[in-house]
């Protein structure tokens, strides 16, 4: 009796310690943040799969989003950009880090 009794003794430890390791691993992980320089495929009058660099966009997490923001909704990597015109032209090839989204343009 006295045998089964440390097996579960160890046993339990073990399963807290596993669990106690599955709970903090977020910890672990690198927070979200935006990059330096943020580029979206964004169609315009002249490229239809053309780069914007929306770094002058200013945040905004709101229901009725201003002109000239963007937002995200859910995780930092599914974004909404609204501009007041389809931009003439697109920035040059992207040199930052490049993050997919979907954009509305008015």
């Amino acid at each position: 009796m006295k045998k089964f009794i440390k097996n579960i003794h160890f046993g339990a430890v073990a399963v807290l310690l596993g669990l106690t390791m599955v709970f903090t691993q977020s910890a672990f992980k690198p927070a979200k943040s935006l990059v330096d320089s943020t580029y979206r495929p964004v169609p315009t009058s002249t490229s239809p799969n053309g780069w914007l660099n929306i770094d002058n966009l200013s945040f905004d997490d709101s229901d009725e989003p201003a002109d000239n923001t963007y937002q995200c909704s859910g995780s930092i990597g599914t974004c909404s950009a609204i501009f007041d015109h389809v931009p003439t032209s697109p920035s040059d090839t992207p040199t930052g880090t490049v993050r997919n989204g979907s954009f509305a343009l008015n």
